[in-house]
């Protein structure tokens, strides 16, 4: 009975953290944005339902206790990371403390109940694998995500430049830019749409360019937006800060392709080791293996 509600429990706080991060928008609201060219979705479209109106209390009720639980610095680290991972929003970080929690905290119960005399030494084992799951699935969203930005930048600096040659300003050619509605260029999107909204709500231009560079954890673009902070700066024009920092984009993208180009080997050797060479072993040699032990058997017999 103890192992049951034990699994229950586990189970529960489980769903919980599956679902505590916000869903996308009905398919009402998204197909009203597509029409409506962008339009602001009215609130009865996106009101939530009673299950994440539930979730959204709980989540709310226990953040506030396990942010005070840890340690300051690891919380504006968390913040930090998912600001990287691109969630901005309060809730995000509130979700996540809680999926920490409550994985360990599940992890840790169960171990307790079904570790017996070591039942203390589980617990802990399993608090701490429980609170590393959301930590090691938010760095696979943040290099995923920094992937997607290195593999866009490039060509979204080319059409920068082709905007600003224009004769675009340059927050113009980025408002042009955050027009594309290609999936490549999706992170970097937001990260554009973010300094435009930061703009709009009073931010200075330097201010926001370096909150730009520095949000998503990006080397190459962190490079890009520090060459136009001192290039606005030094009275340089963008246009040519641009159109050095593409070709030089362009040439790291050459670079990182030979560097996993080099790696193949070394990747798949242990495959061809462990999986490929015993099956071709065992093709090749088998039939010679078998004659042998019947000529074997038959000296003998």
């Amino acid at each position: 009975m103890t192992l049951w509600l034990v699994l229950a429990v586990g189970l529960t706080a489980t769903l919980l953290t599956f679902f505590a991060f916000e869903r996308p928008a009905a398919g009402v609201a998204t197909r009203f944005t597509r029409y409506a060219n962008d339009a602001a979705v009215p609130e009865e479209l996106t009101a939530p339902g009673w299950w994440e109106d539930w979730r959204g209390r709980a989540v709310r009720s226990f953040a506030p206790i396990i942010s005070k639980a840890l340690p300051s610095h690891y919380v504006e680290s968390a913040k930090h990371r998912l600001r990287q991972a691109g969630m901005y929003r309060a809730a995000h970080l509130q979700a996540y403390l809680v999926s920490q929690a409550g994985l360990g905290g599940s992890f840790a119960l169960t171990g307790l109940v079904l570790g017996g005399r070591a039942g203390v030494l589980w617990a802990t084992a399993g608090f701490a694998v429980g609170f590393l799951v959301p930590h090691v699935v938010l760095t696979v969203l943040v290099k995923r995500r920094q992937d997607q930005i290195n593999s866009a930048l490039p060509d979204s600096i080319d059409l920068l430049t082709a905007c600003v040659e224009a004769g675009l300003g340059l927050d113009a050619a980025i408002a042009q830019l955050t027009r594309r509605r290609s999936p490549q260029s999706k992170s970097l999107n937001q990260e554009f749409t973010r300094y435009l909204s930061e703009l709009q709500v009073g931010v200075g231009r330097g201010a926001a360019l370096r909150a730009l560079g520095g949000r998503s954890g990006v080397e190459d673009f962190r490079h890009v937006v520090t060459a136009l902070v001192h290039g606005d700066a030094l009275g340089v024009g963008v246009a040519q800060i641009l159109r050095a920092q593409a070709q030089h984009l362009r040439l790291r993208r050459k670079q990182r392709a030979e560097e996993k180009a080099m790696k193949a080997p070394i990747k798949i050797l242990f495959p061809l080791l462990f999986g490929i060479f015993p099956s071709i072993f065992v093709i090749i040699l088998g039939p010679a293996a078998l004659r042998l032990m019947d000529n074997f058997i038959g000296k003998f017999s």
